[in-house]
C-alpha cells in the first residue's frame, strides 16, 4: 500500500461505523461511501501486528480485522495467544474457508491433531481450498497415513500447481505405497527446484537402490555436497556412504567411505560415529573403530547401534565381558503378536481377498498400530471400493492415528517443558 493510501485509510478509519454483520461504511456528511475493499485487504495484509491490535481493539467488531491480528499471531509462532480468537471467529462467520484454514493452523501449531483435521477439512468442504489439502496432507503424514497423505499432496497441487507443499513427505508417502517411480519424479524435480533441499536427496539415496539408480543417487548426493564443501551436511554424507557399501568392498571405495566421514564427524552426533565404526571394521581397523564408538557414545550414552557394534568389535579382539555389557544395552525388538503374524502373511498372499485385509486391519486397532491398520483399509477398498465396512473402519482407523499423533504432540510438549523448552 502506498503511503497515500495509508493516510487515507487512517482518516477513513477515524470516522468509521460499524453497522449489523460488521459492515464498515465510511461518512462524509450526509453520504454513505464504501471504503475502497482492495486498499482494506492489502492494508491488513501488510499493516504491522502492533497497528492491526490497535485498530482491532477499536473496532472489536471488525471480523476481517481481527482475523488478521490472530493469523499474525500464528505467523509469529504465538498460535496459544491467537486460537481462542479464531475459534469465535469461525463460530461467527462459519462459511468462511478462510477462518477455518486460519483456525486450523493454530490448532496445528498447537499440537491439536484432531482439531487442525477439522479445521481443515472445513476450508477444504468450503472451497477446496489448495492451501488445506496441503496442510491435512502433512498431518496425515507425520501420523503415518501415507495413503491418504498422497492423495491430499496430489489434491493440493492439482488445484493450485503453485501451493507451497513438503515434497519430502510427499515422496516418502509414495515410497511407502511402492510407488517409487513418482517418489523419485518427486524428489528429483524438488531437488532441481530448491537445490539445498536437503530432505530431497535423502530421499533420493534410499530408493535409489530399489529403482536401479544408485549412480543417479550418487551423483546427486556428490552435487549437493560440493555445494557446501565447508560444511559437515552430515546426513548427506551419511547418505552416500550406504550407498557406497552396496558395492563391493574394494580398499579404494572404503578408503573414500571414510574420508567422506571424516568431515562429517565434526558434526558430533553419534550416527555420524557409528558409520564411521562399520567403515573401519571393514578395513580392519578394530581399534580405530572402538575408539570412534567410544566418542558416539560420550555424544549419545543410549545409542543402540554404538551399542551393537561395539560389542561386535569388542568381541572380535576378544573382550568377551565388555562384550556382554554392550549386548545388554541394545533394545530388544517387540515380539510380534502372533495372530497378526498370522494375518498379516495371509493378507500379503498373491490370493489375498479384500476380508482378509479387513481382518488384518481389526487386529492391527487392537495392538495399537492404527495407521498401519489404515492402510490395510485401503488395500481391501482398491479390490472392492464400495464397500462400507471398509470405508467405516478406515474413518475409525484413521481417527486413531490422528488422536495417537496429538498424544505423542502433547507428551513431548510435555517433556519440552519439563526440560526447559525445545532443544
Amino acid at each position: 500500500m502506498s503511503s497515500g493510501e495509508h493516510f487515507a485509510y487512517l482518516a477513513w478509519r477515524r470516522r468509521m461505523r460499524l453497522i449489523a454483520g460488521g459492515a464498515a461504511v465510511v461518512v462524509v456528511g450526509t453520504a454513505v461511501v464504501a471504503l475502497n475493499a482492495t486498499a482494506r485487504r492489502r492494508w491488513m495484509a501488510s499493516a504491522p501486528l502492533p497497528l492491526l491490535q490497535q485498530e482491532a481493539a477499536r473496532n472489536p467488531g471488525d471480523l476481517d480485522l481481527s482475523f488478521h491480528v490472530a493469523y499474525k499471531l500464528v505467523q509469529e509462532g504465538r498460535a496459544g495467544e491467537a486460537y481462542p480468537t479464531l475459534q469465535r471467529l469461525v463460530k461467527a462467520r462459519p462459511g468462511s474457508s478462510t477462518f477455518w484454514y486460519g483456525a486450523a493452523r493454530a490448532a496445528s501449531q498447537q499440537g491439536l491433531a484432531e482439531e487442525a483435521v477439522r479445521g481443515f477439512r472445513q476450508a477444504i468442504a468450503l472451497d477446496g481450498s489448495p492451501a488445506a489439502h496441503a496442510a491435512l496432507a502433512q498431518i496425515y503424514a507425520d501420523a503415518g497415513l501415507v495413503t491418504d497423505a498422497a492423495a491430499e499432496y496430489e489434491q493440493a497441487v492439482r488445484r493450485d500447481p503453485r501451493v507451497p507443499v513438503n515434497r519430502e513427505s510427499w515422496a516418502r508417502c509414495l515410497a511407502a505405497q511402492g510407488r517409487l517411480q513418482e517418489a523419485w519424479r518427486i524428489a528429483e524435480a524438488a531437488a532441481e527446484a530448491s537445490p539445498m533441499l536437503d530432505g530431497a536427496y535423502l530421499v533420493l539415496g534410499e530408493i535409489g537402490p530399489r529403482l536401479g539408480r544408485s549412480l543417479d543417487a550418487e551423483f546427486l548426493l556428490r552435487r549437493r555436497i560440493n555445494m557446501t564443501m565447508a560444511y559437515p551436511v552430515a546426513e548427506l554424507r551419511r547418505a552416500l556412504v550406504e550407498l557406497l557399501l552396496k558395492r563391493p568392498h574394494t580398499p579404494e571405495l572404503l578408503a573414500e567411505a571414510e574420508d567422506l566421514m571424516g568431515w562429517a564427524v565434526t558434526d558430533v552426533d553419534a550416527e555420524n560415529f557409528a558409520l564411521v565404526a562399520r567403515v573401519r571394521m571393514l578395513r580392519g581397523n578394530l581399534q580405530g573403530a572402538r575408539q570412534a564408538l567410544r566418542t558416539g557414545l560420550e555424544a549419545n550414552p543410549e545409542h543402540p547401534e554404538c551399542h551393537r557394534l561395539m560389542a561386535e568389535v569388542l568381541r572380535r579382539l576378544g573382550d568377551r565381558q565388555g562384550a556382554a555389557r554392550h549386548e545388554a544395552r541394545v533394545p530388544r525388538p517387540a515380539e510380534p503378536d502372533p495372530g497378526v503374524a498370522t494375518l498379516r502373511k495371509r493378507a500379503s498372499e498373491p490370493g489375498a481377498g479384500a476380508a482378509d485385509h479387513l481382518r488384518l486391519a481389526e487386529a492391527l486397532n487392537r495392538t495399537g498400530e492404527p495407521a498401519e491398520a489404515a492402510e490395510a483399509c485401503h488395500r481391501a477398498l482398491r479390490l472392492i471400493p464400495s464397500s462400507r465396512e471398509a470405508r467405516a473402519l478406515l474413518e475409525r482407523s484413521r481417527d486413531e492415528a490422528i488422536r495417537h499423533l496429538q498424544r505423542l504432540g502433547r507428551e513431548r510438549a510435555a517433556r519440552e517443558a519439563a526440560a526447559g523448552g525445545p532443544p
